[in-house]
């Protein structure tokens, strides 16, 4: 984990926040994979839901042994139909295996940390879900120290508010 020196914690907390602000977000669109999971095959979803909170199980590994696909590929499968950069394509498709990537590893490892990243401050993905291991390099790669955790948080908020904004009236 990387420990900055105090005169530029507050530099590098910024930094990131802008860095995984717009991630972020990806990450919740790249989730609608499993809405239509869920609403498509509401049995198999409880199914899938049930093994992973009673065997503490990773969601995706499960949504692939019960219906032979999971939630990054139905995302990646939007994001390339709806036209969206190729990088954004395979960053959602990987970004719980961000070393699978061919092209855009860094925007893998960018979409992963902020995956993880959401995940431990409570955003919107249900807590008693497993992730899979963070990957330690990915992690790396991105620079970041889950010692900023709390002031990373509070700017990503403010991007995600400004994000969000622009689809209001």
């Amino acid at each position: 984990i990387l420990r900055l020196p105090k005169g530029r914690r507050k530099t590098q907390i910024l930094r990131v926040a802008k860095l995984l602000a717009v991630p972020a977000a990806i990450v919740f669109i790249a989730y609608l994979g499993s809405l239509i999971i869920y609403q498509g095959n509401p049995k198999k979803a409880k199914k899938i839901l049930t093994r992973c909170q009673s065997e503490g199980l990773v969601l995706s590994k499960v949504e692939d042994e019960v219906i032979g696909f999971n939630h990054a590929q139905i995302g990646a499968f939007l994001f390339e139909k709806w036209g969206l950069a190729p990088s954004l394509v395979e960053a959602v498709r990987f970004h719980h295996e961000p070393s699978k990537a061919r092209e855009f590893l860094l925007d893998a490892a960018i979409l992963h940390t902020a995956d993880f990243i959401t995940y431990k401050m409570n955003f919107g993905i249900e807590k008693r879900l497993i992730l899979p291991d963070v990957d330690t390099e990915a992690v790396r790669m991105v620079d970041v120290g889950l010692d900023t955790l709390p002031g990373i948080r509070n700017a990503v908020n403010r991007q995600i508010e400004e994000i969000l904004s622009l689809f209001k009236d």
